[in-house]
Formats: C-alpha cells, sequence, structure tokens
C-alpha cells in the first residue's frame, strides 16, 4: 500500500496472499497458457477466507498462502511450516456486479492450522457503528510508493505492510469518486470511503482487510479493499479515494455461506 509500513505476519495474523492463476486461450494461435493475480484476504474461520469478488472473476485456480510476510512463491515453498492450502470452493456474492456486493468467500480444501502466525479476525456485528470521520488501518502484500515523475511507475515488492488511513464521509468521497474516476455508484450503505494523499490501498491490496480496533483491544475487519485509489486504475489520484466494501452489510450472506462456522459478532461493540 501507498506509505505502508513493513509488519510481522504476528502484527497480523489472519493477514493471507492469494495465487489466483487464470486459464487462457488465444484463439487464434490456439494455444492455451495462463494469467497469474495476487490478491489479499483474511482468515475468518479455520477453512473459510474473505476477500473481494473481483479477485477471483473469472473461474480460476485460488491457492492460499498463510502466515507469510512475503509473497514471493520460492521463499513460501522452502518453508517447512505448511502455508500454502488449496481452494476447494470459490463463492462470490450473488449480486456482485459493478463495484457492488464485491465480496467472496473461499472454503479451503483443509483446515489451517492456527498459531501465532496464523488465526482469524473478528467480523463486526450488522447493526455495528462506524465513525464517518475515524481512522482505520489497511493491511496487504501491495505496491508501497509510486514516483510521481513518471506517472504510474510502481515499487511493488510484495512485503507485507500496512498504514493508516482516515474515514471519509460519504458525500464528499462521492464527489471525489465521480470527479477523478466518473464512476457514479458510490453507495453510502455498501461503502465505506478512505485514503488520503500519501496513504491508500494499492496495486495488490483488493481483497484485503480494512480494520479497527474496539475499547476491549480486538480487531475487527469492517471493509474490504475493493476499488478506487491505486487499486484498479493504476495512478494514484490526489481527489480519488479508496472504495471498501462494508462487511457489515453482509453478516447474513456470510453466515449462510459459510454454514455458521464464520459469524459476525452476536452484540456491538464498543
Amino acid at each position: 500500500k501507498i506509505g505502508g509500513n513493513l509488519v510481522p505476519i504476528r502484527k497480523w495474523p489472519w493477514q493471507v496472499f492469494l495465487r489466483i492463476i487464470i486459464p487462457t486461450f488465444n484463439s487464434t494461435t490456439m494455444e492455451r497458457g495462463m494469467v497469474e493475480n495476487g490478491c489479499g484476504g483474511t482468515v475468518i474461520s479455520d477453512q473459510w477466507i474473505l476477500t473481494a469478488a473481483h479477485c477471483i472473476q473469472p473461474v480460476s485456480r485460488i491457492l492460499v498462502y498463510s502466515g507469510i510476510v512475503h509473497r514471493n512463491r520460492s521463499e513460501a515453498e522452502k518453508s517447512e511450516k505448511k502455508i500454502i492450502y488449496f481452494v476447494e470452493t470459490a463463492f462470490s456474492h450473488p449480486h456482485y456486479e459493478n463495484e457492488t456486493n464485491d465480496i467472496a468467500l473461499l472454503k479451503l480444501e483443509e483446515p489451517l492450522s492456527f498459531d501465532e502466525t496464523v488465526s482469524p479476525i473478528c467480523l463486526p456485528h450488522k447493526d455495528q457503528s462506524i465513525p464517518s470521520d475515524g481512522q482505520a488501518v489497511i493491511v496487504g502484500y501491495g505496491t508501497s510508493n509510486i514516483r510521481e515523475d513518471s506517472g504510474n511507475a510502481t515499487l511493488e515488492d510484495g512485503k507485507l505492510r500496512d498504514t493508516i488511513v482516515p474515514l471519509i464521509k460519504y458525500n464528499t468521497c462521492k464527489t471525489r469518486i465521480e470527479t477523478a474516476l466518473k464512476y457514479t455508484g458510490v453507495d453510502a450503505t455498501m461503502h465505506i470511503c478512505a485514503g488520503s494523499m500519501g496513504h491508500g490501498a494499492a496495486l495488490g491490496d483488493s481483497g484485503g482487510p480494512m480494520l479497527m480496533k474496539a475499547e476491549d483491544g480486538r480487531w475487527f475487519q469492517i471493509g474490504i479493499t475493493s476499488f478506487g485509489g491505486v487499486s484498479k486504475w493504476q495512478t494514484l489520484q490526489d481527489e480519488s479515494p479508496g472504495i471498501y466494501t462494508n462487511v457489515r452489510q453482509h453478516c447474513d450472506w456470510i453466515k449462510q455461506t459459510t454454514s455458521g462456522e464464520a459469524s459476525c459478532e452476536e452484540e456491538i461493540v464498543k
């Protein structure tokens, strides 16, 4: 992320990296191949990962890397500890369309083993209040810097970083997004808006978490990195905040899809 700080995985043990393998077909040469994308995700139970729907479109093979501070594949494969898990089934939200309901669940073929580097994140109560002028933390393995002199040139080292971002009120967010990106679908209920010049989600951070800390010391995932900022349009826009899927609005879908194996808090937390 832009303006991010390097962190150990023990700080955010629910963070995972998704290696997404998409099959391709060239109708001219009749050759088949594949391309790879990367996204973030979060552990919400021992067999379920939360991410963004746009990360797993179209049909693809997905590998989940847990407990790592660097998404380098060769380094991960050398680890004595099991950190690579295959996805059994991917569930995109049934009403995902045009950056709305950008949320997905991944069921792993086998359960994760929890320890100090791998553990689940809490999900907020569906009626949990979020201050419109507060701050949140975003985490990911994406771009860490942008060279302003070259427009969209980026530094993407794949190391785990976090950064604090200010939340932005709906009307301000809507105006900035419409001006910068010509996008008119920002929704006050379904989206959370955040970020500032020099701090925000970036390329490779999609699907990762937006976090807030409760008074009792627990961290909760309130959002999923969706679009805006530099996560989709490749350049850092001074007036383009990041847009995050509002997790609270999908508590019922999460519980239903996971058959209750993962769910939001039953009570509102201060």
